[in-house]
């Protein structure tokens, strides 16, 4: 650059920073009036960042110490250029505005260094790492740095009753259970026979592990001279194997078949039952109780009787049916059987031989099921993000939250998002990371630890509460520090007027903004109801959709997440204690489930329950008293994103957001405290969606921008209580002497100054 002018340098400064290394103050560089600077709304999260897009030129000394630094700390090195300028009328030093070097871009010519300028700092950082997935109990940042060991806390779960069904019909391509007892050698004695009914559960119709369909014709015999000594049951007889836990089950069944007796001969009594029957000691199958479902010998006129010569083959049609309630211990399990008993002469060629065939018909097991509380670790919502920013940005303070902030961490209060906790399947089965697992030696086993870590992303745990607390982010920057800041999404979107443009803009365009005009509306969970599992479809966090009147242009208002929020889910999982599934594998191990909580002891929670927040038992679901996570349901989270769907709606207040699909429960019915009773399949009225805070409406213009507007653009208003950006707020300007309002979207400040703005809702 040619001489400074030495009365401009005396009231502008620019200053090349990298600690430990001393500040460089150097002439102004070329092109920094064309540095691109904009500000731009997050199309996602709503906050506003400042971004550059130009190459830069440096000279001299600034020249030497950028190359200084490559050559030194690398690529890597945030150095910073900053604009400090003299105020006009205080005449005190202030910032003007800063950005940081990026020195991938780094080229040097005839001594002069060309790189470009960048916003950097977090925002990089962020739009670099924040999709990466990472452990959250890692020791170290993504660039080596120590973090801290993670401190969870810990949920107590007390556990979601629920109704399983699991529901069996008779084996269609094989129909039939056969059963022998004989004797060729003349010995005198009796011979018992079981044999199970051939039943298969139907698909997707299996909410219990415990229950398997029938292996046809699984025997099991003995040879005794005591008719009460019933032979032991096999696994492959059995319709529900081994019970996990003590339980409960309702028992209904019908079936119809045919018996065939091919053969009846030198026989001293004999009977034929189908029985349902209760087993005990786990794999050994130990006979316990019986409950006679059908006897041959009541409805045949000879059969049982004795018999000292052959007797002719016969056909005998059968039905049963049966309602009861069973108490099935721990270790127990239950077998539909025919059971084949005879005392057999003592001469050669006796026996019986009766086959069961063309088997129709149905058993469905019912249980209202419970499970013991349990505790998980858990992490809470703030800690989360912090940590997680930590992770990315090498710092441990550059995240902030009023949203998420606890009174535990210094904040005046719990934030409305604070009590949200998170958890992946491994910490609610109990798994652990340690011990490590280990080789066997000559007097251990091995150590077996099938811990998956909790990894997630920076980017899918901000959706996660975008999607149900309507949080949005911003970057703030507080002096020379940069920090993250969460928020709820009118946060950014401030009522108050505190930006006014001095002059009248000029190339004014006003048009529609169909970003604004959303046809419908698609939201929840997709995880959610996904079980292959009869409780699946009482599952109310799972996606719901919905309609507007709005036509001609598809814009569909989405907020889905890839955390759980399905209390079944959960439910199912935790039962899956790592006491009792060491070597397990369930589908829910590394998935991450978010859970809406209160506070109980100490760093101990508990979940929400209806009494927390609605003023009304829910109805349409299962076990109300146990449901949590309800405040999440699809409709529920609409509510607190209504105002930006009724953008383009205030226009058609006589319309509804009209119910479309659901993948799980829609009859759910709640009642938030203060509010009205809805259903997840109710219609809604456009006018009871929450007031917009802009409309559908776009403007364009041009409006210089000097240093006091500046000033004002990147400065800060006191407003109840609360120091907002200002470019948060309402900004006004005028136009052929009318006055309009928006919120910021986009300035380019240099030049002639082109703004975009979104129409305010007043």
């Amino acid at each position: 650059m040619a001489d400074v002018n030495p009365t401009y340098n005396d009231r502008v400064e620019y200053k090349l920073r990298f600690a430990p290394y001393s500040d460089v103050i150097i002439p102004e560089p070329e092109n920094w009036q064309n540095d691109g600077k904009t500000y731009e709304r997050h199309k996602k999260y709503h906050g506003i960042l400042t971004k550059y897009s130009n190459t830069i030129n440096f000279k001299g000394q600034g020249a030497d110490f950028i190359t200084e630094i490559l050559d030194t700390e690398g690529t890597n090195a945030k150095m910073r250029l900053e604009r400090n300028a003299r105020d006009g009328q205080t005449d005190i030093w202030g910032q003007t505005y800063y950005g940081y070097l990026d020195l991938n871009t780094y080229k040097k010519k005839n001594g002069i260094v060309s790189v470009k300028f960048t916003s950097g700092g977090l925002e990089a950082d962020l739009k670099t790492r924040s999709s990466q997935k990472v452990e959250i109990e890692r020791i170290t940042t993504m660039d080596n740095g120590v973090l801290p060991e993670l401190e969870a806390k810990t949920v107590q779960l007390d556990g979601r009753n629920i109704f399983l069904e699991t529901n069996f019909e008779h084996n269609i391509t094989s129909q039939e259970a056969n059963s022998n007892v004989s004797r060729e050698n003349g010995e005198d004695h009796i011979e018992i026979e079981i044999v199970g009914l051939p039943i298969s559960i139907l698909e997707g119709a299996n909410a219990h592990d415990n229950a398997q369909s029938v292996v046809p014709n699984t025997t099991s015999k003995v040879n005794s001279g005591n008719a009460s000594n019933i032979p032991n049951g096999e696994s492959g007889m059995m319709f529900f194997a081994v019970s996990d836990r003590d339980r409960v089950i309702d028992i209904d069944l019908e079936f119809s078949f045919n018996l065939f007796c091919q053969r009846y001969e030198n026989i001293r009594w004999s009977n034929y039952k189908i029985l349902l029957t209760l087993y005990s000691d786990g794999s050994e199958y130990n006979h316990v109780a019986s409950t006679l479902l059908y006897d041959l010998g009541s409805n045949h006129e000879w059969f049982g009787t004795q018999q000292s010569l052959p007797m002719p083959q016969f056909n005998q049609s059968g039905e049963v049916a049966y309602s009861g309630t069973w108490s099935v211990p721990a270790g127990y399990s239950m077998a539909i059987e025919a059971r084949l008993q005879a005392d057999m002469e003592n001469v050669n060629h006796t026996g019986i031989r009766v086959n069961l065939q063309e088997l129709e018909g149905f058993l469905n097991i019912k249980e209202d099921s419970q499970f013991p509380s349990t505790t998980s670790k858990m992490i809470l919502s703030y800690d989360l993000m912090s940590r997680l920013t930590h992770i990315i940005s090498g710092r441990n303070d550059a995240f902030y939250s009023k949203a998420l902030g606890r009174t535990d961490l210094g904040y005046a209060e719990d934030g409305f998002a604070s009590l949200t906790g998170f958890l992946h399947g491994m910490w609610a089965r109990k798994f652990d990371r340690l011990p490590l697992p280990e080789p066997a030696t000559d007097t251990e086993e091995e150590v077996v630890n099938k811990y998956k870590p909790f990894s997630t992303s920076f980017n899918d745990a901000a959706e996660f509460l975008s999607t149900v607390w309507n949080v949005g982010m911003g970057i703030e920057k507080i002096g020379y520090k940069e920090r993250v800041r969460f928020e709820e999404e009118t946060y950014f979107y401030n009522r108050k007027t505190v930006i006014r443009l001095p002059d009248e803009v000029t190339d004014f365009e006003e048009s529609v903004d169909k970003k604004y005009n959303y046809s419908g509306v698609d939201i929840g969970f997709p995880k959610g109801g996904v079980y292959e599992k009869a409780m699946g479809l009482d599952e109310y966090n799972a996606i719901t959709t919905w309609s507007t009147v709005l036509t001609g242009y598809k814009n569909i208002f989405i907020r889905k997440t890839k955390y759980r929020a399905d209390s079944y889910g959960l439910e199912d999982c935790r039962r899956k204690q790592e006491q009792n599934f060491k070597t397990l594998d369930t589908p829910y191990d590394t998935d991450i489930f978010g859970v809406d909580l209160k506070r109980f002891v100490g760093d101990i929670f508990k979940l929400r329950l209806w009494g927390d927040d609605f003023a009304e038992k829910p109805t349409g679901v299962y076990s109300p008293e146990t449901a949590y996570n309800l405040n999440w349901s699809p409709l529920n989270i609409f509510f607190r994103h209504s105002y930006k769907v009724a953008s383009g709606l205030l226009l058609y207040p006589l319309n509804y957001v009209m119910h479309g699909s659901s993948t799980a429960n829609s009859k759910l019915r709640t009642k938030i405290i203060g509010g009205v009773e809805y259903g997840e399949n109710d219609n809604i009225s456009n006018t009871e969606l929450k007031r917009p805070r802009y409309l559908n409406r776009k403007y364009k213009f041009n409006h210089s921008v000097n240093a006091n507007l500046l000033k004002l653009i990147e400065g800060k208003t006191e407003i109840d209580g609360e120091m907002i950006p200002n470019f948060y707020c309402v900004i006004e300007f005028k136009y052929k002497n009318k006055i309009y309002r928006g919120y910021l979207d986009k300035l380019k400040p240099n030049g002639e100054g082109k703004w975009e703005l979104r129409q305010a809702n007043r």
